[in-house]
């Protein structure tokens, strides 16, 4: 009979084993046919559940923009003459076309990029908009 090893209330592994089989440490506990138990379900109260799915994070950095939604994004607030002006005003021209080229051609974009932060202070967009605009961009999708 399938047997679920409960950890807790996690379910670590599922095994075929005989009534009375043990596991030191842990529970085991039958899986009726009917239910599609998987590992990292949840046993509590007598049932099973699947886990519940974390919250999608809130925090810029943990979500890369790909140049189309970088573009959109930046259209969105109507920055891009603000950037491009941030641009030509660094004094080295390495620098500067470097920058540039960044903006413009890179294949994906990170928040936590020291550009993305400069760039914004240099156009003063209030770090809240930026953030709302970016979690906005990255959940665009190809077929939008």
């Amino acid at each position: 009979m399938r047997q679920a090893i409960v950890n807790g209330t996690s379910v670590e592994n599922i095994i075929l084993a005989d009534q009375g089989f043990e596991v030191e440490g842990r529970i085991l506990v039958p899986i009726p046919d009917d239910i599609g138990v998987s590992i990292g379900w949840v046993y509590s109260d007598g049932s099973f559940s699947p886990p519940s799915l974390p919250e999608p994070s809130t925090d810029p950095a943990d979500y890369d923009l790909l140049p189309w939604q970088f573009t959109a994004m930046v259209n969105y607030l109507g920055i891009d003459p603000a950037i491009r002006k941030a641009i030509g005003a660094i004094p080295d021209p390495m620098m500067k076309a470097a920058a540039l080229a960044r903006y413009e051609k890179a294949i994906s974009y990170h928040y936590g990029d020291p550009l993305v932060e400069q760039l914004r202070a240099a156009i003063q967009l209030p770090t809240q908009d930026l953030i709302d605009a970016w979690l906005l961009a990255k959940d665009l999708r190809s077929s939008n």
